[in-house]
């Protein structure tokens, strides 16, 4: 039985999702958990970043992507393996997957590293801060108009140490001690009361919605100005 002596937990996939899982796991001799406990061998996550994913690197549980276990179910119909083979290492979870993350006032040369790092590990980089999609901003301190708007949205906003420890150890690490915090909380007025002042730079990397960009904001707002 290709998942004898291992006990699945999930994380960050769909009830519907689970329950395949499930019925895979046991069809292949495993034991399925709906929490993290003692016994539990493997997590499998379809994105990190979960308390579950932060308590299975803290405990040493071994993290896979959501694809694992169907590429183990593949295997197994046609020769007797093993779920822990090492031709089924590829399926380790890499530190940023299935993150989409962005930067901000960052020099090319670094910007450049830091995107090839998301991208080797899992994650994907995007020049763009698209609402309901970008996960994460790395910028060095809180300024910019990507920065406020990460903020209303509720993006995690972390310094460039925080990649390159990530992909150091080889998990996500915490974000507690590399979060750029909002000095200007205080002081600055709701964002919607506030006449924006855009740099072309801001206009073509901030997404507002899939169909509505910054610059279709801009030519608004001076349409209104002419029609005063």
């Amino acid at each position: 039985m290709a998942m004898r002596d291992v006990v699945l937990s999930v994380s960050n996939l769909t009830p519907k999702e689970k329950e395949r899982v499930k019925e895979k796991i046991e069809l292949m001799g495993g034991i399925f958990s709906y929490h993290l406990r003692d016994s539990t061998t493997h997590l499998m996550v379809g994105k990190v970043g979960s308390q579950k994913y932060t308590k299975a690197v803290e405990t040493g549980i071994t993290i896979m992507t959501d694809e694992w276990v169907d590429a183990v179910w593949e295997e197994s119909i046609v020769r007797n393996i093993v779920s822990t083979d090492d031709k089924f290492n590829k399926y380790k979870c890499p530190p940023f997957y299935k993150l989409e993350i962005t930067t901000s006032g960052l020099e090319g040369v670094e910007r450049e590293k830091i995107a090839s790092l998301i991208d080797e590990n899992g994650g994907k980089y995007s020049p763009q801060m698209k609402k309901d999609e970008t996960n994460i901003l790395i910028v060095l301190k809180p300024a910019g108009q990507k920065f406020i708007y990460a903020q209303q949205w509720g993006l995690t906003c972390l310094i460039p140490s925080w990649i390159y420890n990530s992909a150091k150890n080889g998990y996500m690490i915490e974000t507690e001690n590399y979060i750029v915090k909002n000095t200007m909380l205080s002081s600055t007025p709701a964002l919607s009361n506030v006449k924006p002042v855009f740099s072309q730079n801001d206009i073509s990397e901030i997404t507002v919605e899939p169909k509505s960009t910054i610059e279709e904001t801009v030519k608004k707002i001076a349409q209104l100005n002419a029609n005063k």
